[in-house]
């Protein structure tokens, strides 16, 4: 039993990471976290709620428009959204790294508002 290292146990909302001298506490749980949980949440929502009109409207418009199959419009759509996904990480990463990651978000969700909008007011 003498070689089973013994842990402190942790102050109530303190980690037990290394923190630095003088850096606030980190609080623990959800109640301490409610806030930004609830962002995650809404985040999400809306994220789930654009890319779930984005799959059905998409799709209709290739086969209504453009004469493509359902098949070809949904693969249309992800090789589009994967290359376009995959450019703008590529730009976002390099302007949080100049400018922050909080403006970046902010900006990238002020663009994003109008395209459910869009979406919606669409003529048939």
């Amino acid at each position: 039993m003498d070689d089973v290292p013994v842990i402190p146990p942790v102050e109530q909302g303190r980690s037990n990471g290394a923190a630095m001298p003088g850096a606030p506490a980190l609080g623990l749980g959800m109640r301490t976290n409610l806030s930004q949980f609830m962002l995650l949440v809404a985040v999400n929502a809306l994220v789930g709620a654009t890319l779930g009109q984005e799959r059905t409207v998409v799709p209709l418009l290739a086969q209504r428009v453009f004469g493509l199959t359902a098949l070809v419009g949904g693969l249309s759509f992800i090789a589009a959204f994967a290359l376009v996904k995959a450019v703008t990480n590529f730009f976002a990463g390099t302007l949080s790294d100049r400018y922050g990651r909080k403006p970046v978000l902010l900006t990238g969700w002020l663009i994003a508002i109008p395209v459910p909008l869009i979406l919606i007011w669409a003529p048939d």
